[in-house]
């Protein structure tokens, strides 16, 4: 079971977004209330940054949808950051589950903005 919180938040360049700070267990058992909310968040906000600092376990659904969400906004001209890096356990996983990255997707219309790249990826 995982919680979420929504905070707006205004960069020092005055650029308006929307963090979502999650905490707690995504698995497959409650990966679909997390694409909800994506899907929620990004029908009202151009730029969402995600935390995933306090997350404490993970399934291999946890990385295929944040890698479709990535895909989703910037197909949409989105933005979608993670920020405060990534918990141990979503390295860990990560790394178990073969997600790490060299390099971006090749499908991906900015393949450097690739969620998985490992030097993106530090706790």
């Amino acid at each position: 079971m995982f919680e979420f919180e929504e905070r707006e938040l205004e960069s020092s360049a005055g650029e308006k977004y929307l963090k979502v700070t999650l905490t707690g267990t995504v698995r497959i058992e409650n990966v679909a209330r997390l694409k909800e909310i994506l899907l929620e968040v990004f029908s009202k906000n151009d730029h969402v940054v995600l935390d995933i600092c306090q997350v404490t376990a993970v399934g291999f659904t946890f990385f295929q949808l944040l890698c479709a969400t990535n895909k989703y906004a910037q197909t949409e001209n989105k933005r979608f950051e993670l920020v405060n890096q990534c918990s141990e356990a979503v390295i860990d996983c990560s790394q178990t589950v073969g997600f790490l990255r060299e390099r971006g997707c090749p499908e991906a219309v900015d393949s450097e903005r690739c969620l998985w790249i490992a030097q993106n990826m530090q706790p």
